[in-house]
């Protein structure tokens, strides 16, 4: 949950940021945000109305089933409800729609609601997902976000502090302990799975941790990266070829493999480490 209140800040100041330089695409794609919301909020079938039916009035989707329709505004003050409510009751969607929600990247103002209508904001989305304690449709918005807009955009750590961030992955016992000292072999595999998934994804476990591989601009960095997926490859490549059933069973020789990987992988993270100036450094744990 704390990763996806750190996206929403994120995303709310990226809204902000583009409505101050003048770009005219956020209202679209908060709309498109707004559909997956309330897809996961309220387990519906939200769809654009607009694709139903061209101009439709007052709201932007909504699911005919659950009777909810949703206007999505990135600035849902008085005048944008009172003018949503004027429109919907114009268009006599009561009689299509139990519901009524004013969903804004924000919300101002305090109008005077019927009892069918609630105006949200995204502090009011985090609140509710809190209150349902439902990691799957946390995952849902948190995948929402990921597929509207890009991760450069939001992410604001440079490539350094990302940089900080994979090392401080490395330097667990998966790759600090020799394999006289490691654990379960499914233990060690599962750390450099991570690793795996954090360069080339930037997640973990499907939330989000930093950047992914192709969004940094350092060349350094990014043959370091690359060299670091080289080398933990090859490792899994080795305890997967002697994996049957769950069992790993590995041999002196495949464990010594294991463990020169080990060592480059250690040489390369603080090589790089100490040429971008960073207080880093590990050794290979043998006993």
């Amino acid at each position: 949950m704390a990763n996806l209140t750190t996206e929403v800040t994120l995303f709310a100041d990226f809204i902000e940021r583009r409505q101050r330089t003048g770009i005219t695409d956020m209202p679209k794609v908060f709309e498109l945000f707004a559909r997956d919301v309330f897809n996961a909020l309220e387990g519906g079938q939200f769809k654009d109305l607009n694709r139903i039916v061209v101009d439709f009035p007052a709201v932007d989707i909504g699911d005919y089933q659950k009777r909810i329709a949703v206007q999505a505004t990135l600035t849902a003050d008085s005048k944008k409800v009172n003018k949503t409510l004027a429109a919907f009751q114009k268009a006599s969607l009561q009689d299509e729609f139990d519901r009524l929600i004013v969903f804004g990247a924000k919300k101002a103002g305090k109008p005077i609601l019927p009892p069918f209508c609630v105006v949200m904001d995204l502090t009011d989305m985090l609140a509710q997902l809190t209150s349902a304690g439902d990691p799957d449709k946390v995952q849902e918005v948190l995948d929402s976000l990921a597929k509207h807009f890009d991760y450069r955009d939001r992410n604001p750590l440079n490539d350094l502090e990302n940089l900080k961030i994979v090392l401080n992955f490395i330097d667990r016992n998966a790759v600090k302990h020799s394999m006289f000292c490691e654990g379960p072999a499914h233990e060690m595999r599962k750390g450099f799975n991570e690793i795996t998934e954090l360069i080339g994804k930037g997640t973990v476990a499907r939330k989000r941790k930093a950047k992914q591989h192709d969004d940094y601009t350092d060349g350094a960095i990014r043959d370091y990266l690359t060299e670091v997926k080289k080398k933990v490859s090859k490792i899994l490549a080795v305890v997967n070829t002697n994996t049957q059933n769950e069992m790993t069973c590995l041999n002196q020789q495949d464990m010594r493999e294991i463990d020169d990987l080990k060592e480059e992988l250690i040489e390369l993270s603080n090589n790089i480490a100490a040429s971008q100036g960073i207080n880093f450094r590990m050794e290979l744990v043998r006993r």
